[in-house]
């Protein structure tokens, strides 16, 4: 199976995400699949080029955030919802409602 895990990038360098992705990847690949890694910066137009060209059958999603945005993975997965791309995870309701700490002092201050 071919397989995008989507993560969100600390900053434009593409290498900038959290170690587990690479540790995702790796165990799926262990298993068969053909894996890419798509990190994203701030950029949704960045998101459906990479969706594009590498047109995953599942997104292994391990986005937390989206830029600024309080709730910028809530949209994300609504993309990923209207786009039909299957994905693991919640749906953008389940993501609305499980904010974690950061976010919750954010809609608190």
């Amino acid at each position: 199976m071919r397989i995008s895990v989507l993560t969100d990038l600390e900053k434009e360098d593409p290498r900038s995400y959290d170690a587990v992705v690479d540790q995702v990847a790796e165990a799926l690949r262990q298993r068969g699949h053909e894996v890419a890694i798509l990190g994203v910066y701030r950029d949704l137009r960045q998101l459906l080029d990479g969706l594009d060209a590498q047109r995953p059958e599942l997104v292994f999603n391990l986005l937390e955030s989206f830029g600024d945005a309080l709730y910028g993975a809530v949209g994300i997965v609504g993309v990923l919802e209207l786009l039909g791309v299957p994905y693991t995870g919640g749906g953008p309701g389940e993501f609305y409602l499980q904010p974690d700490k950061a976010l919750t002092k954010k809609l608190v201050a």
